[in-house]
């Protein structure tokens, strides 16, 4: 009797220490989040300047605002968002680039205990697409701002609607194109202004003189180029006749006009 006595005194001891720790654990733990609650409410430590650098197409002001409501408010009701500790930067981040189309990285960096700096790295444009308005697109023909119209950019047309932001000319093809209008505007000893796409993958390539060819944009590119060498080349060119256009659409069949010409 008495060992079994015993072995309930041992089990009831080995409860009541459990619960204890149990316990402590729950004291030990909300008084860590009081303190923790308390401390970052600390006004030194509250984010009271955030500075935008690095944007041109975006707007600065824009992100700043964007930032700063969402240092806002607290996580899990009273760690503040405004603690420089605990602000939220890669939400912030994700954010920025999401909404802004013309960004393409974003570095947020603590500056002080009161301060942050948002660095973002823009798109780069390398020409125009135009409808009524005019839009930068970057290399992978990605449009990420309305802009004015530039004289310093090749111009692009058709394919997307009028307001293409956040969308991609010519479905990764972009490149190609570049590529096939800087090849045949160096043959044709001209400069490229305007390049007009429609849906069947034909391509008028307008030059700044006035002159422009057509040319289909999956034809091999060796036997666009060697035609285009013939005709711009050729006796009547070199005896000072003006091409007015050139029509390279139909395989061996090439159709040229000249100024004067019927």
């Amino acid at each position: 009797m008495a060992k079994r006595g015993s072995k309930k005194s041992l089990k009831e001891r080995r409860r009541r220490a459990l619960l204890l720790t149990s316990v402590l654990w729950v004291v030990f733990v909300l008084s860590a989040l009081v303190f923790i609650a308390v401390v970052t409410r600390i006004p030194d430590t509250k984010i009271a300047s955030i500075s935008v650098s690095g944007a041109t197409y975006a707007n600065p002001h824009a992100i700043k605002v964007l930032a700063e409501g969402m240092v806002e408010g607290t996580h899990l009701f009273l760690i503040p968002r405004s603690h420089i500790a605990f602000a939220p930067l890669g939400d912030i981040r994700e954010e920025i680039e999401k909404t802004f189309p013309s960004v393409r990285d974003v570095e947020i960096r603590r500056t002080s205990l009161r301060s942050l700096s948002i660095a973002v790295v823009e798109e780069e444009p390398i020409a125009l697409w135009c409808s009524e308005t005019c839009f930068f697109m970057n290399a992978d023909g990605y449009v990420f701002a309305e802009t004015r119209l530039e004289n310093d950019y090749v111009i692009y047309k058709g394919l997307l609607e009028n307001r293409p932001i956040d969308q991609v000319y010519l479905d990764g093809a972009f490149p190609t194109l570049v590529d096939v209008v800087s090849d045949v505007s160096a043959v044709a000893g001209m400069t490229p202004s305007v390049v007009s796409v429609d849906s069947h993958g034909d391509v008028n390539l307008s030059f700044t003189n006035g002159v422009y060819v057509l040319f289909v944009l999956d034809d091999p590119r060796d036997a666009l180029l060697e035609a285009v060498h013939s005709i711009f080349t050729s006796e009547k060119v070199l005896a000072g006749r003006r091409i007015e256009y050139a029509d390279f659409r139909f395989g061996n069949k090439i159709f040229v006009k000249f100024e004067g010409e019927e």
